[in-house]
């Protein structure tokens, strides 16, 4: 359980960190709510239930999905940056 809750927050705080730096490119908060709403949709489509009737995976789905979603948004901040120091 402790080790479930570390993950939890370290993934807490990439969530965060990914959307102040949506909100620092865009300068709005639009994208970050267009990002929570896609994420959400995804992580939900995604669902898998085990047969006891409990979610054993979420945290799996939600960790993937945010890596990849923050790793995507990084990416762009970084080509965006580049782009306007050269």
């Amino acid at each position: 359980m402790i080790v479930n809750a570390a993950l939890l927050a370290a993934v807490s705080a990439l969530v965060g960190f990914r959307y102040s730096l949506m909100a620092k490119l865009t300068d709005s908060l639009y994208m970050g709510m267009a990002d929570h709403f896609f994420n959400n949709t995804i992580i939900n489509m995604l669902h898998v239930w085990s047969v006891g009737g409990s979610d054993e995976l979420l945290f799996i789905r939600i960790g993937a999905a945010q890596i990849l979603s923050f790793s995507l948004v990084l990416i762009c901040y970084l080509a965006n940056k580049h782009r306007k120091t050269s």
